[in-house]
């Protein structure tokens, strides 16, 4: 039982950075669109 919650917040600890990844991916593409159509 306290594995497979241990195993659960790793997993949910490891979105969270893909995650963030992500957003900062968006966020990197969305300044270069804006900067392109300036």
């Amino acid at each position: 039982m306290v594995t497979t919650l241990h195993a659960r917040a790793a997993l949910k600890e490891q979105y969270v950075e893909v995650d963030r990844q992500l957003v900062a991916l968006v966020d990197g593409a969305r300044r270069a669109v804006l900067r392109i159509l300036d």
